[in-house]
């Protein structure tokens, strides 16, 4: 156990390089009120459904937000190298809901920014309790979904880690999980760039060399990725960047589940397939529109929210103002119409939202020299089907190597649990180097029952939500 006896002597020096700042408090998810409602266009019901979203999302963050932690390290300079550690220590893992035995520690680190500039950020790394017979863990880098764009919607302040019955999977099987938290979520040094998977894909690249830089000698040189929705679009991404292309890098590929992409296209698609439908408020596509638009926003602060409807453009001032997560951002559309959320044209001539997908999306002619496993639930109304297949068919056109697999009946959250067998196992096969030939596979699961298959309606719940409050408040 000599790397955790020298990441705990790391810990002690590092975690006197924080900055002084003031005991946990609440720093998002506030609730709306008739003022702030008035000044956003968020009448009586429309706060009443955020409020009641409010209540999970600080369920799932925690209410209380560890500022002492996140503040940025008096070590962090304008000489810190990306993927430098900043400071470490030692989570209480039997609070947490992790598997028996698994020790978790909480980092800061630096990553890249667009720019080039490096950017502290935070996130965890996980270990299972036996060590390995070669001594040295397989790592693997998990890429959480979307969890919310202020920076109190930090995965690692979560009660529950937020996803960690995703990555536990792996961690059940032995492997070492460093999740990041991705720049701006945590420590607030930098706005988060929500979807811009250049930036997540670096974060994802550097948290792999912090946590060598936190327990030398621990992990072997190969390593992979898992990412599911925000996370798995970067894991994508990192797969096409210059520096994982070289065998040096170690890196034997990635996992992508239901990963958005390319927004702009999944965007025209969904106004034919979707968002023109009388029933388009059944398909959870129409709650990511906030999404979408401040996906682009985050890039360039300069973006006039050009493909909203003047409601919802209106409504996006909430978000800020009260630092929003996740689920109430969904909510921001469910007593609207979508003329309300949504300008047609205004998405058709979105010029920056365009410029956007082609420099930060996939599949825009890049190779990769590691394959990944993607995979997709046919049901999924968040994500439909074409928002996966297509740019996996446009990488495939470039050379690039993808197994797809889709999910028949799926929503969104169930492919990610219902897929683990298969991605645990692709997994494996890679870092035990098992021949796999050169291309493109695309495989429909056969379900056993779908009709007795344990499944849920992701949307419908929110739906429901809207539902149970009275709409002539």
């Amino acid at each position: 156990m000599a790397f955790l006896r020298g990441a705990l002597a790391i810990a002690l020096s590092l975690l006197l390089a924080s900055t002084d700042a003031s005991s946990p408090r609440q720093v998002a998810s506030f609730n709306v009120t008739p003022e702030i409602g008035e000044k956003y266009g968020c009448g009586a019901r429309c706060q009443a459904i955020v409020n009641m979203a409010n209540a999970a999302d600080l369920d799932t963050i925690g209410a209380m937000f560890d500022q002492d932690w996140y503040a940025t390290p008096i070590n962090f300079t304008s000489s810190s190298k990306p993927g430098d550690l900043l400071k470490i220590e030692s989570m209480k893992a039997a609070d947490l809901g992790v598997r028996y035995g698994t020790s978790v520690f909480r980092f800061q680190y630096t990553t890249r920014d667009l720019d080039g500039s490096s950017v502290p950020t935070s996130g965890i790394i996980a270990f299972p309790f036996s060590v390995p017979a070669s001594g040295r863990f397989r790592p693997v880098v998990y890429g959480h979904s979307s969890i919310g764009v202020s920076y109190g919607c930090a995965p690692s302040n979560s009660p529950s880690l937020f996803e960690a019955r995703v990555w536990g999977a792996l961690i059940d099987r032995g492997y070492a999980i460093i999740a990041p938290d991705y720049a701006g979520l945590g420590n607030n040094y930098t706005i988060h760039k929500f979807s811009n998977l250049v930036t997540h894909a670096n974060d994802i690249y550097y948290a792999m060399v912090a946590a060598r830089n936190a327990f030398p000698n621990t992990f072997t040189n190969e390593w992979m990725s898992v990412g599911v929705f925000q996370g798995a679009a970067g894991i994508w991404k990192l797969a096409e960047l210059p520096i994982v292309q070289k065998a040096s890098s170690g890196y034997l590929g990635g996992v992508a589940i239901d990963p958005p992409s390319r927004q702009y296209d999944y965007g025209l698609y969904s106004i034919d397939h979707i968002f023109s439908k009388p029933d388009c408020m059944k398909y959870g596509a129409t709650a990511e529109i906030p999404f979408s638009a401040l996906t682009v926003k985050r890039t360039y602060p300069e973006y006039d929210y050009a493909m909203l409807g003047p409601t919802l453009k209106k409504r996006m001032g909430l978000i800020e103002e009260l630092q929003l997560c996740t689920n109430a951002i969904l909510s921001l559309v469910l007593d609207l119409e979508m003329p309300e959320i949504l300008s047609f044209d205004g998405t058709r001539n979105d010029k920056i939202a365009q410029k956007f997908q082609k420099e930060y999306g996939v599949s825009n002619g890049d190779t990769a020299a590691t394959p990944l496993w993607v995979a997709s639930g046919e049901n999924d109304t968040f994500l439909q089907p074409y928002a996966v297949t297509e740019p996996a068919r446009l990488s495939c056109s470039y050379g690039n190597s993808i197994d797809l697999r889709m999910y028949p009946g799926l929503d969104h959250e169930p492919t990610t649990a219902a897929s683990t067998p298969e991605w645990t196992q692709w997994i494996a096969d890679q870092f035990n180097r098992v021949h796999r030939r050169h291309g493109c596979t695309n495989i429909t699961q056969t379900p056993f029952n779908l009709d007795t298959a344990s499944t849920i309606d992701v949307w419908g719940e929110y739906l429901a939500l809207a539902d149970s409050v009275p709409s002539d408040l």
